[in-house]
């Protein structure tokens, strides 16, 4: 018998000197399944230039990984149905944005505990 629950949960980072940064999001506490459903990338200057790029990887940082990229990292969102157990993670990555802006990565969809 498994327990569904929503999944509402996020992640900032602060972006670097030159605009950059990178976080990790997975099922590392509570339920050890998640069903992600959308991804929310966004900074807290919305559509002011510098506006970042944004891509979300699974597990890796290649073309392997490669979930969806936008040439709007301060406010974006796509649909996806994508499957983390325990150890899997969501990377998110933004380049080009304005040094100190935090970045959030957001997740909504379904956790079980299988």
């Amino acid at each position: 018998m498994s327990d569904r629950q929503a999944l509402n949960t996020s992640r900032p980072t602060t972006l670097d000197a030159n605009g950059n940064g990178r976080l990790e999001l997975g099922p590392d506490k509570g339920p050890p399944y998640w069903n992600v459903t959308k991804l929310v990338v966004m900074t807290d200057r919305p559509g002011l230039a510098p506006v970042p790029q944004a891509s979300v990887y699974l597990d890796t940082e290649d073309a392997n990984g490669l979930i969806d990229s936008t040439y709007d990292g301060s406010k974006d969102s796509t649909d996806v149905d994508i499957d983390l157990q325990r150890g899997q993670h969501l990377i998110a990555v933004w380049s080009g944005g304005q040094a100190g802006d935090t970045a959030t990565l957001s997740v909504t969809g379904w956790t079980e505990t299988r």
